[in-house]
């Protein structure tokens, strides 16, 4: 057990002194360290391209980054880069464009394997008027959808952010991380769910018809610019940010962090029911303790926090 331990000891000393030296000798530049590790060479580029209608789309990667881009005409083009270790399965089967990874992890004593971001980037190409649904997955990846009219867009990471961008969805986007960013901005949709464990959401500039509903474990939420009928907001450790929105329910709650409001309306048309544990509450620039409640009005502002303050203005 001794002879063990010592040489558990003596590894982690080694690569302590190796990381030492690495800096030094890079004079601190990351990309020269990690530049010495990328596997690029074992992969080779891969295209697949045609004409076939394309109705539903289907990405389920391990680590790659995903983007998704309009075509200049009707047809449709998948690039990607593979090895015998990390490979794909391609096609296009009555009118589903699907994209399946298979990654097979071998263990090494040191196994520091990267790809460059060229080569770990999925780009997807879609026919000029495709506007169906695009679901994609992926484990350790940024996922990247703008420009686009479509049905439905549902993303799932595990590690990695998400952006939806200048897009506008008929019925339900729905993005989940455990690990990473979330940016939705400039968009249109009926309803808008995002699940996130450690990272931050920021809505902007959007217009969703019924729902915004963010739960989130740690990180900040900012929702900024954006018109809804509800917005519901559940956060355990996090700032909410919400400014210049219109929206008749709102429902904030966090356990430890700031609740802050800038809404669009009047003041006459909102019940409120504002409370904090420990931390003030300022209401229309009147400051308090505890709780504020008030009964008048249709539309309704419910924010509970059990550390941090809460802020509200409503002005037309």
């Amino acid at each position: 057990m001794k002879i063990l331990k010592f040489l558990a000891i003596s590894a982690i000393f080694l690569g302590i002194i190796a990381v030492v030296l690495g800096f030094v000798f890079t004079k601190g530049d990351l990309n020269v360290i990690k530049a010495a590790f990328i596997t690029d060479q074992n992969y080779e580029y891969v295209v697949h391209e045609g004409t076939d209608a394309v109705n539903d789309v289907y990405i389920n990667v391990t680590i790659n980054d995903v983007v998704f881009l309009k075509s200049d005409d009707e047809t449709y083009k998948v690039e990607y880069y593979e090895s015998e270790q990390d490979n794909f399965e391609f096609s296009v089967e009555e009118g589903k464009l699907s994209l399946k990874n298979t990654y097979q992890y071998k263990f090494r004593f040191f196994n520091f394997n990267f790809q460059s971001k060229e080569v770990k980037t999925i780009k997807v190409y879609l026919p000029l008027s495709y506007n169906k649904e695009i679901e994609c997955i992926s484990t350790t990846g940024d996922v990247i959808i703008s420009d686009f009219n479509l049905e439905k867009i549902t993303v799932k990471v595990t590690t990695g952010d998400i952006s939806i961008k200048d897009t506008t969805v008929v019925t339900h986007i729905t993005a989940t991380s455990t690990t990473g960013n979330l940016t939705i901005e400039n968009v249109n949709a009926v309803k808008l769910t995002i699940a996130a464990t450690t990272g931050d959401t920021s809505i902007r500039n959007s217009n969703i018809t019924n729902e915004v509903k963010v739960n989130a474990s740690t990180g900040k939420i900012t929702i900024d610019n954006v018109n809804t009928l509800r917005i519901d907001v559940v956060v355990s450790t996090g700032d909410i940010k919400i400014n210049n929105v219109v929206c008749d329910d709102i429902d904030t709650r966090t356990t430890t962090g700031d609740i802050v409001m800038t809404l669009n309306g009047n003041e006459n048309d909102f019940q409120v029911n504002l409370s904090t544990s420990t931390g003030s509450i300022k209401y229309q620039g009147i400051k308090s303790k505890g709780q504020i409640i008030t009964s008048t009005g249709t539309k309704s502002i419910y924010a509970k926090t059990t550390t941090g303050n809460i802020n509200i203005q409503i002005h037309n």
